[in-house]
C-alpha cells in the first residue's frame, strides 16, 4: 500500500466511514468510493453532505502527507454524480 493509500483508508475510517475503492489515475484524478458502515444510526445511504465532509478531511490529510494530485473526487459506489 502506497503513502496516499494509507492516508485516504486512516482518514476515511477515522470518519466513521467504509473505505470501497479507491482509483489514481496517470492525469492526476483521485477517486474516493466510500459507503456507510453496516449499521450506521446516521442512516443507510452517503449524502452530499458525507461526500464533503470527507473531501474537505482528505484534502487537508493529503496536504500534510504531500500526496500529488491534481482533481479529487469522493462518492458512493450507488451514486451517479460527484
Amino acid at each position: 500500500m502506497t503513502s496516499w493509500q494509507g492516508a485516504v483508508e486512516r482518514t476515511v475510517t477515522g470518519l466513521g466511514y467504509e473505505l470501497v475503492d479507491t482509483e489514481r489515475t496517470a492525469g492526476g484524478l483521485l477517486r474516493v468510493y466510500i459507503d456507510r458502515v453496516p449499521g450506521d444510526p446516521a442512516g443507510e445511504f452517503i449524502t452530499v453532505d458525507d461526500c464533503e465532509k470527507v473531501t474537505r478531511q482528505l484534502q487537508h490529510v493529503l496536504e500534510v502527507e504531500n500526496c500529488a494530485y491534481a482533481r479529487l473526487e469522493v462518492s458512493s459506489p450507488g451514486s451517479t454524480g460527484r
